[in-house]
């Protein structure tokens, strides 16, 4: 593609410009006609689509935290579990994949509801004693093993460390803790709810009785596959946001003064320099949306993380490696629960050799 191209060469990126094109408008007026024949909200990313479409159909409330609110519940949201427990196995094995992981744990776990309350240590201490569902600060004591409980991030990194750590998690997963061992040395902080209610279990069934009636590879069987799985994504979005602001007033400009408070995460609102001359730079601004239930995305990794680590678990030392839905063992058992259906594992393929040097990097050879 260049400025100077012959006629023919001109002609075919135009054809092709035209049926790509066309391909999109199809495309789409097909899924629009799909959504209006099964009740779903089409918005610009299928997250949007399926945050309107749940909040629609179970006329759910719009997020409604402070700024320091937010940030305190969102250090509860982690990401999954990524291993490797045998960098290399001359051993045959089997991989097994979790059907819908994060839709499995949408519909089956009990969320938050209602007006929370933010508590200091001892109100936080003594709510989580009871059991009160939440968000809790804690300094947890972890034994030796081979699969920790509890998650701890860092940047973009994520860890299941053993020992003394200090971090913030939602209640099931400290319960989940506690009944392997751990040991609670103290509560620092709590933002609490007085119940919890299966918020999304219909409607995440209702996705899935769709698609068990199609393909799992059709255009439709994929789009369903999306849909739920966007949705706890959307729900932690972000609204830390930035726009540029061009040859502003020099009083106008805000700097940090606090840097040991604001090390890992400024929170002063800190402008940020783009050029080399200061013409131009990023000004933060929070706006968080409609959808923004942290607490909810929080409560639902928990519950996929404790699901997915409790099979880990299962499989002890035949277990090779494991991503967020994912496990390669030794071990022919199946985890359980097994099967083809949602929140089920199945197998997706066996080995005869299996070598991981590094997280999200491995090669195998089938068996």
């Amino acid at each position: 593609i260049r400025k100077r191209m012959s006629y023919l060469d001109e002609r075919k990126l135009e054809e092709y410009c035209v049926q790509d094109c066309e391909a999109l408008y199809y495309g789409i007026n097909a899924l629009r006609e799909f959504a209006d024949e099964n009740d779903y909200d089409l918005c610009g990313t299928i997250g949007g689509s399926s945050w309107a479409t749940a909040r629609r159909v179970l006329d759910l409330p719009n997020a409604d935290f402070s700024p320091a609110t937010w940030r305190r519940i969102r250090g509860a949201y982690y990401g999954g579990r990524c291993s490797v427990f045998r960098p290399v196995v001359k051993d045959s094995g089997t991989h097994w994949d979790i059907g819908g992981a994060y839709p499995a744990a949408l519909a089956n776990a009990g969320l938050p509801v209602g007006d929370y309350r933010e508590c200091g240590r001892k109100a936080a201490g003594a709510a989580l004693a009871r059991d009160v569902p939440g968000i809790y600060s804690c300094v947890v004591r972890v034994p030796e093993s081979g699969v920790p409980p509890l998650p701890w991030g860092w940047g973009t990194g994520l860890a299941f460390p053993v020992g003394v750590v200090a971090g913030i998690w939602p209640l099931p997963e400290i319960q989940h803790a506690v009944s392997l061992g751990c040991t609670i040395e103290s509560v620092e902080w709590g933002i609490t709810w007085a119940r919890t209610e299966n918020v999304f279990g219909d409607w995440v069934r209702r996705i899935y009785a769709l698609r068990s009636g199609l393909s799992k590879d059709s255009a439709w069987g994929k789009w369903l596959r999306l849909f739920p799985n966007s949705l706890c994504g959307k729900m932690a979005e972000r609204p830390d946001k930035r726009f540029l602001r061009m040859n502003p007033d020099p009083s106008d400009i805000v700097i940090c003064r606090r840097r040991k408070r604001c090390a890992i995460e400024c929170i002063c609102g800190e402008w940020e320099q783009i050029d080399k001359w200061g013409q131009m730079w990023s000004v933060p601004f929070f706006r968080p949306s409609e959808s923004s239930h942290v607490h909810w995305a929080s409560y639902i990794t928990a519950e996929s993380r404790i699901a997915h680590g409790s099979q880990v678990r299962s499989h002890g030392d035949a277990a090779v490696y494991c991503d967020t839905d994912s496990l390669w063992t030794t071990n022919a058992t199946p985890p359980e629960p097994h099967g083809d259906g949602l929140g089920q594992w199945s197998l997706k393929c066996t080995f005869a050799e299996w070598e991981g040097p590094a997280l999200k990097c491995y090669a195998y050879t089938d068996g």
